[in-house]
């Protein structure tokens, strides 16, 4: 469960590597130096989740804390999916943009699953296959953060 946890926090940070909408096309360099920039600005997701991770905070504190990270996760992926990568990129920075999504969306779902006087861990614990789908989508993300050079969004 540590890693579940850990990563869970981590993704926060993995949050704004992504998309492709309108305008001219970025050069590898203009994506990497603005996706990099995205990805600093999303320290306070990762306090937020942090901050549910906190043993005393219970029920809808714990709740309140992951929609909270779960919205600035999406916050900064439709600001990444707005730019446009060069079109050697943009399926991948499409797919990225998608596990964002599909991150925040299960932040929500685990925020809206959190039970009365509940701890965080007590939640990860009971939900441990929505976790597992949440890791599996964190690592897809590392992957592919990885691949295009997005130092500050990679864990």
């Amino acid at each position: 469960m540590r890693r579940s946890a850990a990563v869970l926090a981590v993704m926060v940070v993995l949050a704004a590597c992504g998309g492709g909408s309108s305008g001219p096309p970025l050069s590898r360099a203009q994506l990497v130096t603005r996706v990099n920039a995205e990805c600093l600005r999303l320290q306070q997701a990762s306090t937020d989740l942090q901050n549910a991770q906190n043993p005393n905070a219970k029920g809808a504190t714990v709740a309140h804390y992951l929609d909270a990270g779960a919205a600035q996760l999406r916050t900064h992926a439709e600001a990444i999916g707005e730019l446009v990568p060069p079109a050697s990129l943009s399926d991948q920075v499409s797919r990225f943009v998608s596990l964002l999504e599909r991150y925040a969306d299960g932040l929500d779902s685990l925020a809206s699953n959190t039970r009365a006087n509940e701890t965080y861990t007590a939640l990860l614990t009971r939900s441990t296959a929505q976790v597992n789908s949440l890791n599996s989508t964190s690592d897809q993300a590392n992957q592919i953060a990885a691949q295009l050079d997005f130092k500050d969004c990679a864990t």
